[in-house]
């Protein structure tokens, strides 16, 4: 059983893939319509080095979603 994670407007999703240059581990589907925006690596990277307020945002995101994904790697562990 996977955990759902909903997320809302103006949320991301795809950050840790990018900043650990890792594979994505999670699947995202779409309840409603959406506007989506991708960026690859390089300009995404650019981006944040240019505005450092957002960088801090989606680090500390990925460190949250991190620490969940921990979390019920621990549950399911157990």
């Amino acid at each position: 059983d996977k955990d759902v994670i909903r997320l809302g407007t103006g949320e991301f999703f795809g950050e840790m893939a990018l900043l650990l240059r890792r594979p994505r581990v999670a699947d995202v589907v779409a309840l409603s319509y959406c506007r989506l925006l991708m960026l690859r690596r390089d300009p995404f990277r650019n981006f944040l080095r240019t505005h450092p307020d957002l960088m801090q945002r989606v680090r500390r995101q990925a460190e949250e979603r991190l620490r969940q994904l921990q979390e019920a790697s621990g549950r399911a562990a157990a």
